[in-house]
């Protein structure tokens, strides 16, 4: 007989009496199966009922794989030992799921093992425990875990125990995200450097207080990234544990929400300095927001128009629609602007202009409008008064016998009748034409030296004379006394003219009667634009009308 290698695996040599109740096994913690190679169930003990809820007599001689008590693939792996034979496979473990007879699925260990007969392999053992509990308390804690590692990315916190003997720190994935460090690089001295150096000595304060004096640690301060060296604040909390020397703390990146909060101070600011009345309200007209200038505006405080309805408390007036129109554009297009008229709280209207806009949610529901109110009563009785005062201003040019132009980029854009009728056009034909063509040609040229000599910063006389051609063709004379004004944000020409043609001739007559005239020698003085002689020979040199100065004569 072949002599054993010492070597060979030790067999496992079970009794192959499948079909008896082993008192042994039936006294096991665990709960025994076994089967032939062709994996015949031949054997179970009475923990494997209760664990299954299978009884021996209902499954002996039955195909394990016949019976459903494992997934697929754990039927597959099973069915794939037993086909191997091999007398060496060793004993494994394996946590799976495994289907009650009731239909509900509970976690088991399987540890299986070869049967053995005169060293010949006739079936398979499979031991098996109930670990349901301890399986969904390991699956409790690792979606706890989960729920912690999500929450924490969410909230942008973390957690962190230091160990004051060993100066040991342990993070969690949180905290080393907020920190800017991965995995063994969140070491103590590491973290103790990466807040600002202004900070340091507060944080240091703060964890004396804490280990010594039981104070609350509670700080915020700024710390720099590891990873993008961006600044960031950081809200931290952490208690004491005096019995293991441990420091177990809370850190929450707070950077976004404190810039939030530096951002609604600023519109708060905003509001508060602003001018123009803001006015929120909810989808139901209830007033939300009422800032400073709306309490200077209408007269009311914000505290007393809490559960007051817009429309209410205002009793708006639409000057140019309807409400049913502002109402339809806002739904059309989220934004309405215009005139409006509203009422103070001592009932006293109030010109407005207004842009009410509506207010959305993130799902692009409607949950409200706010409005910008611009008080232009004062505009409005000032434009009132203007208007007055422009008719009558328009009555005073329209009657005046001095022809009144306003030109401005070489176009006439005002004319009184009195220039229309010099001319000989009819007002409107006038105001299509360029100024340039009721001058002759010699006028336009010194018209063009006069702008030259304005354009250089020369002084150029406001009156002057020059020379106009009519609509017929003829020529007349004229004296034109000019202003350089503003006139709807421009510069422009303001010209009074007046037709000299009776003064040019009688000019004309004195010039020949002083040279018929032994008395009058030299040059006589006189004025074209009032008709009238300077009479040198009396004292002070007043000007006269020509008969008074030739009956002196």
């Amino acid at each position: 007989m072949q002599k054993k290698d010492s070597q060979s695996p030790k067999k496992t040599n079970h009794r192959n009496k499948f079909d008896d109740r082993n008192t042994a096994l039936e006294e096991l913690p665990v709960g025994i199966l076994r089967t032939d190679l062709k994996g015949i169930i031949k054997y179970v003990n009475r923990q494997f009922e209760e664990i299954t809820g299978h009884q021996q007599k209902d499954i002996i001689n039955k195909n394990i794989f016949r019976i459903d008590l494992f997934t697929d693939d754990i039927r597959d792996f099973i069915q794939r030992r037993m086909a191997a034979r091999i007398s060496d496979i060793p004993a494994q473990k394996l946590d799976v799921r495994f289907k009650h007879k009731d239909g509900t699925w509970h976690w088991v260990t399987l540890e299986d093992t070869l049967i053995y007969q005169a060293n010949i392999p006739v079936g398979f053992q499979v031991a098996v425990s109930d670990i349901t509990e301890r399986k969904q308390a390991e699956i409790a804690l690792k979606q706890s875990e989960a729920r912690l590692k999500r929450a924490e990315l969410v909230s942008k916190s973390g957690n962190w125990e230091l160990h004051l003997d060993s100066q040991m720190i342990f993070a969690s994935e949180g905290a080393k995200k907020i920190y800017g460090v991965e995995g063994d690089c969140f070491k103590f001295e590491i973290i103790k450097s990466t807040p600002l150096p202004e900070y340091r000595p507060a944080l240091d304060a703060a964890i004396e207080d804490l280990i010594k004096n039981d104070k609350p640690y509670d700080i915020k301060f700024k710390i720099k990234s590891g990873d993008t060296g961006e600044i960031k604040d950081i809200h931290s909390t952490a208690t004491f544990d005096k019995e293991r020397g441990i420091l177990f703390g809370v850190i929450q990146d707070i950077t976004e929400r404190r810039r939030a909060e530096e951002q609604i101070r600023y519109q708060a600011g905003l509001l508060r300095h602003v001018s123009d009345a803001i006015i929120a309200s909810d989808k139901n007209g209830f007033i939300q927001m009422w800032n400073a200038a709306a309490e200077k505006i209408y007269g009311w405080k914000a505290d007393e128009l809490k559960g007051k309805i817009f429309h209410d408390v205002l009793q708006p007036e639409y000057r140019y629609c309807s409400r049913e129109e502002v109402m339809t554009k806002l739904k059309t297009e989220g934004v309405w602007s215009g005139e409006i008229v509203h009422h103070r709280k001592d009932g006293q209207p109030i010109s407005m202009t207004s842009t009410i806009s509506v207010l959305k949610d993130a799902a692009g529901n409607q949950t409200g409008l706010v409005s910008v109110n611009h008080d232009i009563t004062t505009q409005k009785l000032a434009e009132e008064v203007l208007k007055e005062s422009e008719e009558k201003y328009r009555l005073l040019v329209e009657s005046s016998r001095d022809a009144i132009v306003i030109s401005q980029n070489d176009k006439f854009i005002f004319i009184n009748d009195a220039f229309a009728q010099m001319l000989g056009y009819p007002k409107e034909e006038l105001l299509m034409m360029d100024y340039q063509n009721v001058y002759t040609e010699n006028a336009v040229h010194v018209l063009e030296g006069r702008k030259k000599q304005r354009s250089r910063g020369a002084a150029v006389p406001d009156r002057y004379e020059t020379v106009f051609r009519k609509k017929d063709g003829s020529e007349i004379p004229v004296e034109a006394n000019i202003r350089i004004i503003d006139y709807h944000g421009q510069k422009a020409t303001f010209a009074v003219i007046r037709d000299i043609t009776k003064q040019k001739e009688i000019l004309k007559t004195l010039e020949e009667a002083a040279k018929q005239s032994r008395n009058l020698e030299g040059f006589i003085p006189i004025c074209a634009g009032c008709s009238e002689i300077r009479d040198d020979e009396k004292e002070g040199h007043p000007w006269v009308n020509p008969s008074e100065y030739f009956t002196s004569r």
